[in-house]
């Protein structure tokens, strides 16, 4: 796509899982004289266009050191802000393809203008997911290598079967998906994520409470580093309860057999990046300033025959 745009050309994605008539249509529609494909597609597109050219590793290396005629080399104009750079197409009220032209300049205003509001920059690391026939795709790939992140395009694969392996495999901190496709995922599945945008459907108000920002509520205090004691002597149950090696969020970092330790506090940030303590999780309370194990007390008590529930 960047050759085609930066030669001048225009971009038209088409969808080989589409009808073949439907693909035969849009390139009629925009008078394609050239298809891009891989080889697993290229026969599919063998009658839609005048040429169909592979594209694969042994094309692009070959190209390094292919001598060309220069009397026959295509010299294009510089691209000017107001060239069509893609051509996406909608099925329209009467079900057949209308292509949408969108010229440099609006891409690339959408990009500086958007790329603010859903935070993309120099240290996002975004996975490709929207299929290349939507304009949502060129927000994943345009917006993100125009402001510096990284993208990363998974397999048809691993979108379909495989999303949170693809997730934890390239460690991606931003995605564009589905309501749908969020509501199959679960926090563990996005500990890396900073940022999930969700459209082209109704969000259920679930998913949106699933993948809300939880920085301000109430959370139990996680410790870990070497102030840590090794573990509640002969108390195996207990130790396993509140230790836990290598969470999900540190699985990304390259660190391992790392022990935290999950105290009883809940705790919550405040604004300025402070913490505050908010209460006991469990029925620990102080009187006069002593430490009270209300647990202690109601299993003393059953212990005393008249006494069976408290």
């Amino acid at each position: 796509m960047l050759v085609i745009i930066k030669a001048g050309g225009v971009c038209v994605a088409l969808d080989p899982s589409h009808p073949h008539s439907q693909l035969v249509e849009i390139a009629k529609n925009v008078n394609a004289h050239n298809i891009l494909a891989s080889a697993t597609y290229a026969d599919q597109f063998a009658d839609v266009a005048q040429r169909v050219i592979v594209v694969s590793h042994g094309t692009l290396e070959d190209l390094k050191t292919a001598q060309f005629d220069e009397s026959i080399v295509l010299r294009t104009s510089p691209v000017q802000p107001h060239n069509a750079a893609f051509v996406v197409f909608t099925s329209g009220s009467t079900g057949k393809p209308i292509g949408i032209v969108l010229e440099h300049d609006a891409v690339a205003s959408s990009v500086k203008t958007h790329g603010n509001a859903i935070m993309v920059g120099k240290n996002s690391r975004v996975i490709q997911f929207a299929a290349y026939m939507f304009d949502v795709s060129i927000e994943d790939l345009f917006t993100t290598l125009m402001r510096g992140g990284t993208v990363y395009v998974p397999s048809k694969s691993e979108k379909m079967n495989y999303l949170t392996g693809a997730l934890k495999k390239y460690r991606a901190n931003w995605a564009c998906l589905t309501p749908t496709v969020a509501s199959m995922l679960t926090l563990e599945d996005v500990v890396n994520m900073s940022f999930i945008a969700l459209g082209d459907e109704g969000v259920r108000k679930e998913t949106v409470e699933t993948f809300a920002d939880h920085t301000w509520s109430r959370q139990r205090n996680l410790i870990k580093g070497p102030l840590l004691a090794r573990h509640y002597l002969h108390e195996p149950e207990h130790t396993a309860a509140s230790s836990i090696e290598d969470p999900a969020f540190l699985k990304g970092s390259g660190q391992s057999g790392r022990r935290t330790y999950l105290s009883g506090d809940l705790r919550r940030y405040n604004y300025d990046g402070s913490v505050s303590f908010v209460r006991r999780k469990d029925v620990q309370v102080k009187i006069r300033g002593n430490r009270i194990e209300l647990g202690e007390i109601s299993s003393t008590y059953g212990t005393i025959p008249r006494f069976d529930m408290l």
